[in-house]
């Protein structure tokens, strides 16, 4: 600690800024198992408060090498941390701490905790309340949980610099952790009630809480309280009455500009003591937000929903009639039209064409066309009436999601499930989800046969909704050109194109949003000539929301090498193909749970308009949690029922079904599995994707080839697609001379899954001066040993020798390897060799080799006294 204070000068290392001892033990524990613990703040205890909190320790049994002893219990210290004051100190000795394990360095870390609380001092929107010390911390947890997700390490690395001094400000200006400094809605108290005297309530009489005088008369009125900051003079007071939640959210008002009550039941429906326009003892029959007449009353129905629809058409059969009809706003009669066109579309109508585009003025000879040219107030005519045959007519691949709540009576959706049980498929709830849903926000529900993998939520849903608001406010004035005008054109015909497939809805304006409503950026990631729609639910914190307690299995690369193995043990008097079966438009197949719509918002950029624009997802995003974990268990589902009903040869990685099959059967086999996803209600890719079944045949990005079968090999290899646009992407890096973090990390991935199916070792090795560019100093400039590694990598994928998969690839081998080193013996000085045995313990193959006085001298003999350690390494190579 003396060396400690010397190197930080000017830093006062005592007192209260002393760390104690159980803080700094925690940091040399994560420096030795060399693995980040979050230390809050009320465990970044002082020394002055271990010596004054000091108790007796407690003794407890434990059972060590079998014998039974005594030891002491250790007790957590921990120390208040309340304050803004109690937090920056503990943040400083953490700090302190840091430095002294050599994690992090001071000044780092104090920068760290300046900019934190920095966010006390922002000053907040109007009707929200500035950031308090609970967010800080939350944020600073929020920190140090990105820093542990991303395996950031306390020791220095390979360079000999420090993670932390970089990746902790990093995490603090993230998304994710900038969600958690979001200023809060303030919250108002009710004002305190006050008595008021008999002629101060409408009405006169006796107070609300006397008996007698407006009894039966006064139990009608809204309920409301009356306040004293506008009194007048002794005994005085104004009463203003609570406005239903009904009215408030629709702007209303409880009283008109000339300052008389408005009768809150009329506006709600519910009020028959007096006609239109009229006045009963509870206020004015008028509308309580523009104060019309006939403009019709509030009825709380949405419009998107089964029961929003229901209620309408109820009231539609009973109260409402012609003549209040034709009262209605242009534009609640329109979506009330609208609506109901579209249910009558989803069960088969066919509309006259572009009748359900809105116009820019809504006509009521409009409405009417779209309900089918009914003359006004009359009924929706039947889609079929009851002597007409019912047809089924088969989906197409642009069918609309499963809409949650479907049931058994969905035919493929029974033959589904009749099929898992026939099968005894152990996890029929998968069945459940698919019918109700999948939900975007909570726990995924857990599936026994899966493994179990607890990766927990870091945000609740409400604290998600809590700064719902601020935080779609933000996304949507975010959102802006991309800068390339052929990916927001791209983006935004695609989703027009899910609009029309029924998988979206919209658009809609900012100010027309539910509450809690959250909206994630949806972006386009360009793969070639395509374009890819990606929705940004881990940027909208939705994702945080998720926790899983299991996994679903995927069938890598590694799943397909070992059934690709058993065909080569088992099957090698055949010809074998094979080809991969693509789900068209997988995720979009399903639908998003009804709860869970108000977290399915995404907003895009509208090229036409330059504006961003607003729709909710119906089905499942391609960028959630929930929908990899909901999608994956219905695939397995679909997986599982093609081995044991049909006995096929395949696996699943998402929506890619890798299938072989011998090639006297391979043009049966397609029909089958074609008709098996039909009548399981699944669209298959068709054109380019569905390639047939061929000896050679591209399958999870690579190539696999069975024309080595007779010999007991199968060859796998990149697709000339990947060599080439990895060439072309290694090949601009080094003529630009650079390239940034997020470039080296992106070209490692894609380097790491080329290298994986290239023969040897060598393309390997280029990796480590990649990530070394990653996470290193440089945050441009390519260093030489990279340029050379990039270069030698370039060679390997000139004529890559592919893997190869045989039967001997399951065996395990060993290898023996030594050296010798007698200069004084003329004939053999040096020699290296090496002996290989297999799995049974029998001599394979062996080899001796003599060195030189050249290669002697090329080892550093006889500079150095000996080089016996450079011919061992030289003999393993």
């Amino acid at each position: 600690m003396n060396l400690l204070q010397q190197r930080l000068a000017g830093v006062l290392i005592s007192g209260q800024m002393e760390p104690g001892h159980t803080l700094l033990d925690s940091v040399m524990s994560m420096v030795d198992k060399n693995q980040l613990k979050y230390l809050p703040p009320e465990r970044c205890v002082s020394r002055v408060h271990e010596l004054t909190n000091l108790k007796a320790p407690d003794r407890m049994l434990d059972i060590e090498a079998n014998k039974i002893i005594i030891k002491d219990k250790d007790e957590k210290i921990e120390a208040p941390a309340h304050t803004s004051l109690q937090v920056l100190e503990a943040l400083k000795r953490r700090g302190i701490a840091l430095e002294f394990g050599d994690c992090m360095g001071f000044l780092e870390h104090d920068k760290y905790v300046q900019a934190l609380f920095a966010h006390l001092h922002r000053e907040p929107p109007p009707g929200y309340q500035r950031c308090t010390v609970s967010q800080l911390v939350n944020a600073d947890k929020e920190a140090w949980r990105r820093l542990i997700e991303l395996n950031v390490k306390p020791k220095r690395d390979a360079t000999g610099t420090r993670p932390l001094d970089q990746q902790l400000m990093a995490a603090l200006t993230s998304y994710e952790v900038s969600f958690s400094l979001i200023p809060l809605p303030l919250k108002f108290k009710p004002e305190p009630k006050e008595r008021a005297s008999s002629h101060d309530k409408p009405g006169g009489g006796k107070s609300h809480d006397q008996k007698g005088g407006s009894k039966g008369k006064w139990q009608h009125r809204p309920k409301g309280h009356w306040f004293s900051p506008y009194q007048k003079g002794k005994g005085k007071s104004k009463w203003e009455p609570r406005i239903p939640a009904q009215i408030r959210e629709l702007g209303g008002t409880a009283t008109t500009p000339a300052g008389k009550r408005i009768c809150f039941d009329f506006s709600l429906g519910k009020c028959s003591l007096g006609a239109d326009g009229a006045e009963c003892q509870k206020g004015l029959h008028v509308c309580a937000k523009c104060y019309g007449r006939n403009c019709g009353r509030i009825m709380l129905a949405d419009l998107t929903k089964k029961a929003g629809k229901a209620l309408v058409m109820q009231r539609l059969q009973s109260s409402f009639a012609t003549s209040k009809e034709t009262a209605y706003p242009l534009q609640l009669a329109y979506e009330i039209a609208h609506a109901f066109a579209q249910e009558a579309v989803a069960r088969g109508w066919q509309p006259p064409a572009g009748a359900l585009t809105p116009p820019s003025r809504v006509q009521y000879a409009y409405l009417r066309a779209v309900v089918g040219l009914q003359p006004r107030a009359s009924k929706l005519a039947p889609v079929l009436s009851e002597f007409s045959e019912v047809r089924h007519v088969p989906h197409t691949a642009d069918k609309p999601p499963i809409e949650p709540g479907a049931t058994l009576n969905e035919p493929w959706i029974a033959l589904w499930k009749a099929l898992l049980v026939k099968y005894d498929y152990p996890d029929l709830g998968v069945v459940d989800e698919l019918c109700s849903g999948t939900k975007l926000t909570g726990p995924i529900p857990p599936v026994p046969m899966f493994e179990r993998v607890f990766k927990p939520a870091s945000l609740t849903e409400g604290e998600l909704k809590i700064g719902a608001k601020a935080a779609r406010e933000a996304v949507v004035h975010s959102v802006k050109g991309s800068g390339d005008d052929f990916v927001d054109f791209e983006v935004y015909r695609k989703t027009c194109e899910e609009r029309t497939s029924g998988w979206l809805r919209g658009p809609y304006r900012l100010d027309t949003l539910p509450q809690h409503a959250v909206v994630s950026r949806r972006f386009g990631l360009k793969q070639g000539p395509k374009v890819r729609l990606i929705d940004d639910f881990s940027g909208s914190c939705v994702n945080l929301t998720t926790q899983a307690e299991t996994t679903p299995p995927l069938h890598t690369l590694d799943v397909v090498a070992a059934m690709l193995l058993q065909v080569v043990c088992k099957g090698r008097g055949f010809a074998w193909v094979g080809k991969t079966v693509d789900l068209s438009a997988a995720y979009r197949q399903l639908a998003v749970a009804e709860e869970s719509l108000w977290a399915a918002y995404v907003v895009c950029f509208n090229p036409h308009s330059r504006k961003p624009e607003i729709f909710q997802m119906l089905a499942l995003p391609f960028g959630a949690t929930s929908s990899v974990y909901g999608f994956l268990r219905v695939a397995h589902s679909i997986w599982y029922l093609g081995c044991k009903a049909l006995h096929l040869c395949w696996t699943s990685f998402f929506d890619d079904f890798v299938t072989i099959a011998r090639k006297g059967e391979a043009e049966v086999l397609e029909g089958i599995i074609r008709k098996f996803f039909d009548l399981l209600g699944w669209a298959v890719s068709s054109g380019d994707k569905d390639s047939p079944f061929d000896n050679v045949f591209k399958a999870l990005g690579v190539q696999i080839s069975f024309g080595e079968v007779p010999s007991g090999l199968v060859s796998i290899s990149n697709t000339k697609k990947r060599i080439d646009e990895l060439t072309e992407a290694i090949v601009g890096i080094l003529d630009k001379g650079g390239m940034s973090r997020a470039q080296a990390m992106s070209l490692r991935g894609r380097m790491q899954f080329a290298s994986a199916q290239i023969w040897g070792r060598s393309s390997k090795l280029c990796l480590s001066a990649v990530s070394a560019h990653a996470h290193g100093d440089s945050d441009w400039v390519l260093k030489p040993q990279t340029i050379t590694a990039l270069k030698h990598f370039l060679i390997s994928l000139e004529d890559p020798k592919p893997r190869r998969i045989g039967k001997e690839s399951g065996r395990q081998w060993f290898i023996f390897t030594d050296a010798s080193f007698q200069p004084n013996d003329s004939e053999w000085p040096c020699g290296i060799g090496g002996v290989l045995y297999d799995d049974e313990g029998n001599e394979v193959s062996a080899f001796s080799l003599g060195l030189d006085a050249a290669e002697l001298a090329a080892l550093g003999y006889p500079g150095k006294k000996t080089v016996i350690f450079e011919a061992e390494l030289v003999a393993i190579i």
